[in-house]
């Protein structure tokens, strides 16, 4: 009898979480359409504040993903039509953009899920998320600062309000040391992002090696928050850095 009372409400749930990502997905393929006009910009961030306001139950909690996530994905595909001629007489290309804009369907609907507690194990899919929103702003940025090292500065707002987000998120209580963790954390894989570029890694194995950085380092601090970063805790953390580290700088392309 439990069961046949709680499938519904999850249906119902699921059909609400899927149809928010629907509309807001089909936003994005008219900006994509239409070449990134102005009212097609401002159709897709309605719909993006639509559902943020709709979001009652973190919506302040989860404020910096809401809007930086949507404009990273913005910056991205703009960024990649400028790079690449897209085509419809080209099957890869088309299917390279159906891959991204499926990618950005899922993760958006990660986002809302993870505001309406749809997710057993949230904090799990929450680290996923802002891990893989991270990476895709480090391969964004990878791109940009060939342009213009300008870009750094945004780089770092995002990076830091990002982090900021992430440490609230998972209950850090010292609210005084979070913009100043926050900052310098930021501030730090700035730093690490410009010497990244001088090496002849590549973008995506650059990307990654950031992201790696920059996932066991807010791991690190939030159990060093919580008071359970123990020795074998930060060895093991350091280990698997050190290890991954060696694999991407291994298969990377050193012939400058």
């Amino acid at each position: 009898m439990e069961r046949k009372f709680q499938l519904p409400s999850i249906s119902q749930e699921l059909l609400r979480l899927v149809s928010r990502t629907l509309l807001v997905s089909i936003f994005l393929w008219i900006v994509l359409a239409s070449d990134f006009r102005w009212w097609s910009l401002f159709l897709f961030f309605g719909s993006i504040a639509g559902v943020y306001i709709s979001q009652i139950a973190e919506r302040n909690l989860l404020r910096s993903s809401f809007w930086l996530f949507p404009l990273v994905t913005i910056i991205g595909f703009w960024v990649i039509t400028q790079n690449i001629a897209f085509s419809f007489s080209s099957p890869y290309i088309v299917l390279f953009f159906i891959g991204l804009f499926l990618l950005f369907s899922f993760a958006f609907f990660l986002l809302i899920g993870i505001s309406h507690f749809f997710f057993k194990n949230r904090f799990v899919i929450y680290g996923i998320f802002n891990t893989a929103v991270l990476l895709a702003s480090f391969v964004v940025f990878f791109v940009l600062f060939e342009k213009s090292l300008f870009w750094i500065f945004p780089f770092f707002i995002i990076v830091f309000l990002l982090f900021r987000e992430s440490l609230y998120f998972f209950g850090v209580e010292f609210k005084r040391r979070i913009g100043v963790t926050s900052a310098l954390v930021a501030l730090l894989t700035s730093e690490l992002l410009l010497v990244t570029k001088f090496l002849p890694l590549g973008i995506l194995n650059g990307s990654i090696f950031l992201a790696l950085f920059f996932l066991l380092l807010r791991d690190s601090l939030i159990a060093h928050f919580h008071g359970n970063l123990t020795r074998k805790l930060l060895l093991r953390q350091l280990t698997i850095f050190v290890f991954l580290t060696l694999i991407i700088f291994a298969v990377s392309k050193w012939s400058l």
